[in-house]
């Protein structure tokens, strides 16, 4: 078993680089590594295509082609990150991470809160603006944990759809809603043909790390990859692993 795992790529550098020499010898991709005359990623791809239709007749297009087949040969799995505030650790143990259902949400702010005018009112609300629907039968996840941790609150403040709906309510209910359970983040460990349609992205974020140089003093912001896809299935409990965040 072998896991893409966007977070560690350094580590599957040299693998990168053995597939990148399949395609040209590693005298022609070296300069093209090189920190001299620093540019950002985009402008370094720029440059990467260019540089590919020149000698080799053909550019990143079919590279990122290339690299999508080589990372469905590479890897088994590929990891995903979902990020929340646990109130039951036992449904995840049992039922996995489920996708977002609206209804259950909303029995349990009803557990949380009982029965209000003001749940009734804010529910309301976000179903007439049509919120509700925003989520609804989908899992949300990030390609990094990093870029998680960084960007998104959902580990400390909760679903994003429970988030709003206490803030509906009213500043008692936030407050009380984003400190109940425990921030988490929930690893996804998916088998490759259970997330094949994710496969490209991947392959193009690993092509782009590849040729991405880091500038020690810029700040770390500029090197998260924010990407968010929602999967619509559920994720068993078998392929999850849950780690508690310290509030």
């Amino acid at each position: 078993m072998r896991a893409f795992d966007l977070d560690s790529f350094p580590a599957e550098r040299p693998t990168w680089l053995g597939f990148l020499e399949e395609i040209a010898p590693a005298a022609f991709w070296a300069p093209l590594f090189s920190p001299e005359g620093y540019w950002d990623t985009r402008t370094r791809l720029q440059e990467v295509d260019k540089a590919m239709k020149a000698a080799l007749g053909f550019g990143l297009d079919r590279l990122h082609r290339e690299a999508t087949a080589f990372f469905k040969h590479t890897y088994t799995h590929v990891l995903f990150y979902h990020g929340t505030r646990i109130l039951d650790e036992q449904n995840y143990r049992t039922h996995g991470l489920l996708r977002s259902s609206i209804e259950n949400l909303n029995d349990t702010t009803r557990r949380m809160f009982g029965d209000s005018e003001a749940l009734l009112r804010a529910s309301s609300s976000l179903r007439a603006s049509r919120y509700a629907d925003h989520n609804h039968g989908r899992v949300g996840v990030w390609y990094s944990r990093r870029t998680l941790l960084v960007n998104g609150s959902y580990c400390f403040q909760g679903s994003e759809y429970l988030h709003l709906l206490s803030r509906e309510m009213g500043p008692e209910f936030h407050e009380r809603m984003t400190s109940a359970g425990r921030g988490a983040v929930v690893c996804c460990r998916l088998p490759l043909g259970e997330a094949e349609e994710f496969c490209a992205s991947l392959a193009e974020l690993a092509v782009k790390h590849l040729f991405r140089i880091v500038d020690p003093e810029a700040p770390e912001a500029m090197y998260l990859e924010d990407h968010a896809p929602m999967l619509e299935r559920d994720i068993p409990p078998e392929w999850i692993e849950i780690e508690f965040l310290p509030d």
